[in-house]
């Protein structure tokens, strides 16, 4: 996602897709800031110092200093990389943006011999995911408001950040990853933990930490969300009954699922409906 010319966004500036299938080396370096947005597909990143952090679906990485990430599924790992060389930038900024923001020239900084990782979140989501629906000919100024807006969070990122640094086995960290690609693709089924436990031969206790470590949530949680987004989603997109989204979105009764639904959104599904 350079411009369509191939040229820099800004000087010191630029975006693209990656997809990979099997794995990437990253080789940022020094003052330049590289950021990965996960938009599908999850692997494991490594640096040279033996640190490592499992990537998915919505989270994002920012390293200043060379990793390798390798997918962990028989799948393939895709988004958006960012190259940033915030001094360089810098000086090419309006000066209303950059007079707003003391530090902003202090970005490499800030994230100097960094290896971050940042859950999914609203913010990261509203920065990138509109870079996937936006018109081809509108795509070049989009991408130049982007940076400008990851800038921005970038700024405003209280440091240090707690990643704290959890081991865990690969093979593990493989197995969880596959639970979670199976979890999604079912979402209308309910398991509990002691049944995919057994299923991929994991402990209990493990698949609690490890998938809470990767997706930020405990599994009945992150299910619930997904559920309920899904079912937001066929709420605006189809005609269908809210008994049919209900069952569609794995919940046993329509009254159980207005109930979740709204306590999750704050209001009823018929309400959302009429609203969106």
């Amino acid at each position: 996602m350079t411009s369509a010319d191939g040229s820099e966004l800004f000087p010191g500036a630029f975006i693209e897709p990656f997809c990979f299938s099997d794995r990437e080396t990253v080789a940022a370096h020094g003052k330049n800031i590289i950021i990965k947005y996960f938009y599908d597909g999850s692997c494991l990143a490594k640096n040279t110092k033996g640190s490592s952090f499992f990537f998915g679906k919505g989270s994002m990485l920012i390293t200043t200093i060379p990793i390798k990430c390798i997918v962990l599924t028989d799948s393939h790992c895709q988004g958006i990389t960012v190259g940033l060389n915030p001094k360089k930038i810098f000086e090419s900024m309006p000066e209303y943006i950059t007079d707003s923001i003391a530090d902003f020239s202090e970005i490499s900084k800030k994230f100097k011999e960094s290896f971050i990782k940042l859950h999914p979140s609203p913010e990261t989501n509203a920065i990138f995911l509109p870079l996937y629906s936006i018109p081809e000919n509108m795509l070049d100024p989009y991408k130049r408001l982007k940076i400008t807006e990851l800038l921005l969070f970038l700024a405003g990122l209280k440091m240090p950040l707690e990643n704290d640094e959890k081991k865990f086995p690969q093979e593990q960290l493989k197995t969880v990853a596959v639970i979670h690609d199976m979890l999604i693709s079912e979402p209308q089924q309910h398991y509990t933990t002691e049944e995919i436990s057994r299923k991929y031969f994991i402990n209990t206790t493990t698949l609690k930490k490890i998938f809470k470590e990767i997706y930020g949530q405990p599994i009945a949680s992150y299910m619930r969300s997904l559920r309920l987004k899904k079912a937001a989603e066929l709420l605006c997109k189809t005609n269908s009954s809210i008994a049919d989204i209900a069952a569609s979105s794995g919940y046993k009764s329509q009254s159980c699922f207005t109930k979740s639904f709204k306590e999750f959104y704050g209001l009823s599904p018929t309400e959302y409906r009429k609203n969106k």
